[in-house]
């Protein structure tokens, strides 16, 4: 899969998910955008260079899942537990959609 496919298909989860959460459709699309500018080049371009598979992977979203965690804490203004849990919740259903694609052939 190429990384614009990637990284539009992980905004788009993410931005579900997020909305969800916040329980807000308009509030949520700035900061998904924002967190994903920031992690996503990151996951995908440095962490493979880093470290051997599959630490790079794990190493990669737990930089992306606190990273994001602490950035929508002060982007949405929430407090800490539902930044941990909006952010948990994001990155794993955009992990696994893409866990899903490759196990189906789709990329």
């Amino acid at each position: 899969m190429e990384w614009i496919t990637a990284f539009a298909l992980t905004l788009g989860i993410e931005y579900v998910v997020v909305s969800l959460f916040l329980k807000d459709w308009h509030k949520a699309i700035v900061p998904v955008i924002i967190v994903n500018v920031v992690t996503h080049p990151l996951v995908w371009f440095v962490w493979p260079s880093l470290l051997p598979l599959p630490y790079w992977i794990i190493g990669a979203e737990l930089f992306a899942f606190l990273a994001e965690t602490v950035m929508y804490r002060y982007l949405l203004k929430i407090d800490w537990e539902k930044a941990v849990l909006v952010s948990l919740a994001a990155n794993l259903a955009s992990y696994m959609a893409g866990e899903l694609i490759y196990a189906a052939g789709f990329a």
